[in-house]
C-alpha cells in the first residue's frame, strides 16, 4: 500500500489495515517512510490497524532521506508493544 498521512484520510487507512490484518495471513509488515515529519504517522496507522484487528505482527521499519539514504532501520517482533 502507498499513502500519505498528511493529505489522505488516516482513519480510512486504519480501517483498510484492520480488514487486511483480520482477513489475511500476513506474517510480517515492512514500513518504508521518508524523513519528513508527516510520514512519521505511518507506523502509528499500521499499529492502530493491528490493534483493531487483534493481531500481533512483526514490523520492520525503514526511514529514508530525500536522497535515498537509510536513516533508520528497526525490527519490532511484537509491534504493538513498541513505542
Amino acid at each position: 500500500m502507498l499513502g500519505c498521512p498528511k493529505f489522505d484520510d488516516a482513519e480510512a487507512y486504519v480501517e483498510k489495515f484492520t480488514g487486511i490484518f483480520q482477513k489475511s495471513g500476513i506474517r510480517s509488515v515492512t514500513i518504508l517512510s521518508m524523513e519528513v515529519p508527516c510520514c512519521s504517522g505511518l507506523p502509528k496507522i499500521v499499529k492502530l490497524g493491528m490493534a483493531a484487528a487483534g493481531r500481533q505482527i512483526p514490523v520492520r521499519e525503514y526511514v529514508i532521506s530525500s536522497r535515498g539514504k537509510i536513516l533508520k532501520s528497526a525490527f519490532y517482533p511484537r509491534a504493538l508493544e513498541e513505542n
